[in-house]
Formats: C-alpha cells, sequence, structure tokens
C-alpha cells in the first residue's frame, strides 16, 4: 500500500487499527495457548501414572519390536531380578544372548515360543526358563506377553512381564522332599500354598501367605472349610467351581485365574495351581497347590495394553469420543474430533455432547441411547450435524458403541465420527 500520499491523521489512524488488530491476535493466541497446555497436562498426567506403575512393580516390564528384533524398552524392576540395568543388557543384546544367559536345557522352549508367534494367530503366551543373574547363579523367570499385530495381522511387538519365580520353583521341588524342610519353607514364600485331602477337598495345610492374600489367619481358614467358596468373586463363583469339579473329575493339573473378595472386602485377582498327587499304586494321595495375588502383574499388563492404544486413538483418520451413557458428559477425543467438531479438545471436555449437536438431532439420538442403556441394541448408526465454535454447520456420520461396565465406572459408550463430504451438506440445505 502507498502511504506517500496520506496525511499525519490518516497514518496515525492506520497505526492504531494496526495495533488494535496486534492486540486481538495476542488475545487469541493467549487463549489457544491456554487450551493447548490444559491438554498437555492432562496428557501427561495419564503418562505419570502409567510410567508410576512401572517404574514401582516387582515385575519388570518390556517391549521387543520383532521388525527390528530388538528390545526396546525394559522398566528398572529388571535391575532387581537380573542384576543388571537396562542398559547392560540391552548391550548384552547385540551379541548371541540366548546361548550365554539363558541355562541350555531352556533354549527350546524360547525358541519354540517365538515359532508359535509366528506361524500362528495367537495373541498372548507364557513360558518359563532359568536366566543367568549378574551374579552367575540360575534365577526362573516367568515371562508372560501379549503379541501386537499389524493391518495385515502380522506380529509387529511383542509386550510384557518377567517375574522372578525361583522361591515358586523351589517350593514345587520341595514337595517332593522331607515334611520337616517343605514346612519351613513355605512358611517364607509369599504365595498361598495348601494341601487338601483329596476325598473331601478340605484344607488340611496353608501357610502363613493365606492372611497376606485373603485376609484370614491360617486357624480360620483350616476352621472353615467354606472359606475358599464363600470367598469366590459372585461373578466368578459358578465357572470357577465348575472348572474346579471337571478337573476334580479327571485328576488333571489346574491353572485358573479369578476374582476374591478377602476378610476387609477388598477385591484382588489371584492365579491358582491346583495339582492331584499320586502315589505308586496310581491313585490320588494329596492335593496341593499355589495361590497368588497378580493384582499388580494384571493392572501393569492392562497398562501396557492402554499404552498400546493411545497411540492408535491419537491418530486414527476418525474421530473418536469417550462419553458418560448418564450425564452426556464427555470424559476424552482425539485430535481428530476436536478437527471435526470445530472446537479445542479443552473446550470439548467442559461441554456435553448436546451442546455441540443440532437442535433437530438431539431427541434423536436420545432415543437411541435409550435403547442402548435398556440393552435392545449393542450400538447404532446416524447422520447427525454439529455446531462448531463459529457458528457453522458440519454434518457427520456418527457410530455409538457400549463399552463393557466396569467395576467402580460409571455406563459409558465410545462414538466414531465421519465427517460427511460437502455435497452431503449441500443437499441438506436444499
Amino acid at each position: 500500500m502507498d502511504y506517500s500520499n496520506k496525511t499525519k491523521e490518516e497514518l496515525l489512524e492506520i497505526t492504531h487499527d494496526l495495533l488494535r488488530e496486534n492486540d486481538a491476535l495476542k488475545l487469541r493466541l493467549n487463549a489457544e495457548m491456554t487450551h493447548l497446555n490444559l491438554a498437555e497436562n492432562k496428557v501427561k498426567l495419564r503418562d505419570d501414572q502409567v510410567r508410576e506403575i512401572f517404574e514401582n512393580s516387582l515385575d519388570a516390564a518390556y517391549k521387543r519390536n520383532l521388525i527390528s528384533k530388538k528390545y526396546e524398552y525394559f522398566s528398572p524392576a529388571f535391575t532387581t531380578i537380573s542384576g543388571y540395568t537396562p542398559e547392560e543388557f540391552l548391550k548384552l543384546l547385540e551379541g548371541n544372548w540366548i546361548d550365554q544367559m539363558i541355562h541350555p536345557d531352556d533354549i527350546s522352549n524360547i525358541e519354540d515360543a517365538l515359532v508359535e508367534i509366528f506361524s500362528s494367530d495367537t495373541e498372548s503366551g507364557q513360558f518359563e526358563y532359568r536366566f543367568k543373574h549378574k551374579d552367575g547363579s540360575y534365577r526362573w523367570f516367568l515371562d508372560r506377553f501379549k503379541v501386537m499385530r499389524g493391518d495385515a495381522n502380522e506380529p509387529i511387538a511383542l509386550i510384557g512381564t518377567i517375574s522372578d519365580i525361583t522361591k515358586r520353583k523351589l517350593a514345587e521341588e520341595s514337595l517332593w522332599q522331607s515334611e520337616e524342610k517343605f514346612r519351613n519353607l513355605a512358611e517364607n514364600l509369599s504365595e498361598l500354598l495348601f494341601q487338601a485331602d483329596p476325598i473331601t477337598t478340605r484344607a488340611t495345610y496353608v501357610n502363613k501367605a493365606v492372611e497376606k492374600i485373603y485376609g484370614y489367619t491360617a486357624e480360620e481358614w483350616l476352621n472353615d472349610p467354606g472359606l475358599w467358596v464363600n470367598s469366590l468373586h459372585p461373578d466368578d463363583k459358578v465357572w470357577v467351581l465348575n472348572e474346579y469339579s471337571k478337573a476334580q473329575g479327571k485328576f488333571d493339573d489346574l491353572v485358573l485365574s479369578y476374582r476374591i473378595i478377602k476378610k476387609d472386602n477388598a477385591v484382588r485377582w489371584v492365579e491358582a495351581s491346583t495339582r492331584w498327587v499320586k502315589g505308586k499304586s496310581g491313585n490320588v494321595i494329596d492335593i496341593i497347590g499355589l495361590i497368588y495375588d497378580i493384582t499388580e502383574r494384571l493392572t501393569m499388563e492392562k497398562s501396557l495394553k492402554e499404552l498400546h492404544y493411545r497411540s492408535i486413538f491419537e491418530h486414527a483418520p476418525f474421530g473418536i469420543a469417550l462419553v458418560n451413557s448418564i450425564t452426556g458428559e464427555i470424559y476424552e477425543v482425539n485430535p481428530m474430533f476436536a478437527k471435526i467438531a470445530g472446537r479445542t479438545i479443552a473446550e470439548i471436555a467442559t461441554i456435553e455432547w448436546t451442546r455441540i449437536t443440532h437442535p433437530e438431532d438431539v431427541q434423536v439420538e436420545l432415543d437411541h441411547l435409550g435403547r442402548l442403556l435398556k440393552g435392545d441394541i449393542n450400538g447404532f448408526q446416524m447422520e447427525k450435524r454439529y455446531i462448531r465454535s463459529d457458528g457453522s454447520i458440519v454434518w457427520i456420520k456418527l457410530t455409538v458403541s457400549h463399552l463393557i461396565k466396569e467395576e467402580n465406572m460409571p455406563l459409558r459408550h465410545v462414538c466414531m465420527v465421519e465427517e460427511i463430504k460437502p455435497l452431503k451438506s449441500a443437499t441438506h440445505k436444499k
């Protein structure tokens, strides 16, 4: 623009206009930065919670990239159970680590597990092996893993946990040795070790770990034969008893994971291994087993899985929202949802879905949600309109699915939205 012919008053007015526009721009930028900081703080809090689980767990968590065949992560607990820092062990992995670190008798277990992963659709698994500790001794490890797969169902990564089960292995071996050595070792186990009559299935011995896991003293447990059944979580009781009944009929070894209710009413997850011991003549003479609390391990495994799906959620090419089915509160949305709705993630977190939905579409969606809550349908699809913050209207295709009710969580459903092309919008404007 040519300012040479402008008067002094005109130049001052132009200057004032530019300053006002600059101030308005600063205000908009500050508002956007505030919303961005709120969103970043929310993500950081969630990541810190996941990291806290990893950093304080007794089990070691890991991630192995099956494409590069390299381990990408080990949690600090790996140092406790192996003697090596994650950095030291990752350096060892550059060589032929299996032959160096795994007991010769167990190498085939690991190789077979890897073959199974690549030759089948297995989703998870576990295997036991002896690992050479930094001090030169062998420790028994229990490796539990889940397989992450790509778009073509090819295995791309393993995420898992490693537990030191050396004490448990020693306990199992001790069951076949002298009674005195068995008792001394059993009483120092953190796992609940039990013996039961093969006819009545009534417990004849439990170690003191029963108090830690169930909240009852050994004396209370032995004096009340109904405590084990009564401690089963109501939602698990029927199927657990059915599985034990089938195993009892065939004398098959049994491993089950289920929930229990402790004496103080706390709900915990346990894993129980049961074996029917046979005498020389082949008749069953004893029932022995181990029960240990796996609540922490399951929490960590769930966090690992959530960490994987977090990446999918954040980068999905369609909008995703998690919504309270009763109040309509929007708990969380991904970046694409915010883009389609024409609002910031921080702004959406403060409003209900009805406030961004065109008034003519609200009742239709409420009717669908009513049927969803009653259990008449598992989900629904519809076309509707969102009202963006600038007042413009966008047509979207909405897909809603209910989430399974989790303990101590409200009813929720997940929404997936796709923007309908301008052609659809033009049709509805006629």
